[in-house]
C-alpha cells in the first residue's frame, strides 16, 4: 500500500497538466525564405527548453522595445518547436496579471496564460515554394507586459515533468 501512495505522488508529480488556453496549430505557421534558416537559435538572446526556442526573450533583459502601447509593452518573442508532441508554454499564476503571452490575432489587448504549440509533421508543404517544412515549425508571436519585471515560463510536455525558467524582461531578475 505504501508503494502505490509514493507511486501516485511521483506520477503527479511528473506528469504536468498540458491543458492551455489557446492552441496554435499546423496552418498558422510561419515560415522564412529557407527552411534551415528556423532552427539556429542563438544562445545570448533565445530560450531553449527541450525541443522549444523562445525567440528574442533573453535580449529582452537589457532593454525593452521602445514600441510600447498606452499601458503595455509588445515584446515580439516567436516560438519555433521541432517534430514531435506538442509542448505548452505558460505564464506561471503569480505574474498572470502582469505578464501574458500573445500568440493570437483575436485577443491581442488580453493576451493568453497559456499555448500549446503543435509542431508540423516534416513533410508538409510550404506555403510559399512547395517544398518541405523540415522538422522545425515556426509560429509568430510574443509577450505582453505591463512593466519591466521577472517572469516565469513554464513548459509542460505530456507525461514529462513542468520545466520552469525565470526571464528578465527589462529587469534582472533576483
Amino acid at each position: 500500500m505504501r508503494a502505490l501512495a509514493l507511486t501516485a505522488v511521483v506520477v503527479l508529480f511528473t506528469a504536468a497538466d498540458a491543458s492551455a488556453a489557446y492552441d496554435r496549430t499546423c496552418e498558422t505557421h510561419a515560415e522564412g525564405p529557407n527552411p534551415e534558416d528556423v532552427a539556429k537559435p542563438d544562445a545570448k538572446r533565445d530560450l531553449v527548453v527541450g525541443r522549444l526556442t523562445v525567440l528574442n526573450v533573453v535580449a529582452a533583459d537589457r532593454e525593452l522595445p521602445s514600441y510600447k502601447s498606452r499601458d503595455r509593452y509588445l515584446i515580439k518573442t516567436p516560438v519555433i518547436i521541432r517534430t514531435g508532441a506538442p509542448v505548452v508554454v505558460r505564464v506561471a499564476k503569480r505574474d498572470r496579471r502582469h505578464v501574458a503571452l500573445n500568440f493570437n490575432a483575436s485577443e491581442q489587448r488580453r493576451g493568453q496564460h497559456s499555448v500549446r504549440f503543435h509542431p508540423c509533421p516534416p513533410d508538409t508543404e510550404r506555403f510559399s515554394d512547395g517544398k518541405p517544412l523540415g522538422e522545425w515549425t515556426a509560429y509568430p508571436g510574443g509577450l505582453i507586459l505591463q512593466r519591466p519585471r521577472c517572469v516565469t515560463l513554464e513548459f509542460l510536455e505530456e507525461g514529462k515533468p513542468t520545466v520552469r525558467r525565470r526571464v528578465a524582461l527589462g529587469k534582472r531578475c533576483r
